[in-house]
């Protein structure tokens, strides 16, 4: 058992890493989590944050009994923090220095806008250096939804959709989503910021990304229903996960500030919070090849 203070050697099999805090629906994200390390060969890392002593109910003894409940297992590296500051350092640190092979974090749905709330899940996207997977509950329908921008030429949302795809036996529907041009971007480059109607992508734009689909498809390896749709893409990505009833959305994210996200905006975090179903985020590379609108013909 490992507080905070403490450090462990990553397991040469590699880590499943699990964050959550208090709150979280612990027993159901320990063996999501567990399921998945098996799957991986790989150690189970718990990181929790606790607001409280850790004398009460989620004392590191009191975590652990819950772990072995869940999963089993009693070799499983604990931290319990009382700090969120040292929680989110850490944290931090596990996911950039050991190189987790997947991030477990918990995340109900339509709970987390409150930006002011600390958020464990937007906490792990934002690293974006290994997967990550927000679980909640899901009914098994045999559908999977990935959204790609297509703009990382490996494609590592399509190939991790396919993975799933294997492994669950679902159909998968891939979707891109081109933006409406508002005449007056603003921040997060949200049509709302505009007082004329917006500008619709052209026949040629779309014809390039209707061929940039099929690559992805074709060099991700993914039989797949692809979908070119137009408007913002956390109110369509999320409409068609509801509308698909998908027991999984797969999605790629890039690192970025701060700054960055304020004035570029984020995908994942809000979709990772308003999706009904489980969100896999999955590391794209920081570099963007040109976009095949006309801009970047």
């Amino acid at each position: 058992m490992n507080l905070s203070e403490e450090r462990t050697m990553p397991s040469p099999r590699g880590w499943v890493l699990v964050a959550g805090r208090d709150g979280d629906t612990l027993l159901p994200l320990l063996r999501t989590a567990d399921r998945r390390a098996k799957e991986l060969d790989a150690g189970l890392m718990v990181s929790w944050f606790s607001g409280r002593s850790p004398k009460g109910s989620s004392s590191p003894q009191r975590v652990l009994d819950r772990l072995k409940e869940a999963t089993g297992r009693d070799d499983t590296q604990l931290e319990v923090h009382t700090s969120w500051r040292r929680f989110r350092i850490s944290l931090e640190a596990r996911i950039r220095e050991d190189e987790p092979r997947l991030v477990v974090v918990s995340g109900e749905p339509g709970k987390s806008w409150d930006s002011l709330r600390p958020n464990t899940s937007d906490l792990a996207i934002r690293q974006a250096r290994v997967p990550v997977l927000v679980t909640r509950a899901s009914a098994r329908s045999g559908r999977i939804l990935v959204a790609t921008d297509l703009l990382d030429d490996r494609f590592p949302a399509v190939r991790a959709a396919a993975q799933e795809a294997h492994r669950r036996g679902a159909q998968v529907t891939a979707v891109h989503c081109l933006r409406l041009q508002p005449v007056f971007p603003g921040p997060g480059h949200g049509t709302e910021w505009s007082s004329e109607p917006p500008i619709g992508p052209s026949d040629k734009t779309r014809e390039r990304a209707d061929r940039w689909m099929d690559e992805a498809l074709r060099l991700g390896e993914l039989n797949a229903n692809p979908l070119i749709v137009e408007g913002d893409p956390v109110t369509r990505v999320s409409n068609l996960t509801s509308e698909l009833s998908a027991e999984l959305l797969v999605i790629g994210a890039r690192p970025k500030s701060p700054w960055q996200r304020w004035v570029l905006g984020s995908i994942a975090e809000p979709l990772a919070r308003r999706v009904p179903c489980p969100v896999l985020v999955v590391p794209l590379s920081r570099e963007v090849r040109p976009s095949f609108d006309e801009r970047g013909a």
